[in-house]
């Protein structure tokens, strides 16, 4: 008996590491070149989750069996600072979209992988309540792919995404954009205009540098470039 059981002691060994191994998650890191410019939570990360998770009927505070994730303390405390693989947040916005505690949940649009990177990184570097003054807004070098597309992708297709879009606009493509702003009268929403609904409903408006570009597109014929 004492001779089988130290012939099985290698193998209980072995599977012993790879059970430890396989538990252990290494946190993402920052790079150390000291080129990547700190996240801004009010202008890149809290129009995202707004856009996407603070919507009617969701994580708004109408639906009182589901946290609110409006504000940064709301936000806060989904995270963990410096710690995105034990941030509830992250995980439920990385996990296979087929299973129930995904987020967004389907027929909603699903955040990119820039928006899901630029998240991980925010809170790799602290889950900071930044506020960025906005000094190098380029409103000159407007393209639709470069610049409106990632607007509308941060501030509006959590709602107006492809699928099951909110009062049925969808605002995912070049087509869609530019008939939005010249039949639906879309930057009157944006700009909150007398008369009309302000867009995004969230509270958090598109910034002054996001709205120039948007001007400078319209200006310039809404091209698709």
């Amino acid at each position: 008996m004492l001779v089988r059981s130290l012939k099985t002691l290698p193998a209980l060994l072995l599977l012993t590491v790879a059970f430890i191994a396989s538990s252990c998650k290494h946190e993402p890191e920052l790079p150390q070149n000291g080129t990547v410019d700190e996240i801004c939570f009010e202008s890149q990360v809290q129009p995202i989750i707004n856009s996407n998770c603070a919507v009617s009927g969701c994580h708004d505070g109408s639906n009182h069996e589901m946290p609110v994730l409006i504000t940064y303390n709301d936000i806060l405390r989904k995270v963990k600072a410096n710690k995105p693989n034990d941030s509830e947040l992250l995980k439920v916005i990385t996990k296979n979209p087929g299973s129930e505690s995904y987020m967004p949940p389907s027929p909603r649009t699903p955040l990119t992988s820039d928006q899901i990177r630029l998240i991980e990184t925010w809170i790799l570097e602290g889950a900071k309540n930044t506020t960025c003054a906005t000094t190098d807004c380029d409103s000159v070098n407007v393209t639709y792919s470069t610049t409106i597309a990632g607007i509308m992708s941060t501030y509006c297709t959590g709602c107006h995404g492809s699928v099951s879009p909110s009062a049925g606009l969808s605002l995912t493509s070049h087509g869609l954009v530019s008939g939005a702003i010249s039949t639906k009268h879309l930057m009157d929403h944006v700009k909150n205009a007398n008369g009309y609904s302000v867009m995004p409903p969230s509270g958090i408006t598109l910034t002054q540098c996001s709205i120039a570009q948007l001007n400078k597109w319209i200006s310039e014929g809404m091209q698709n470039n």
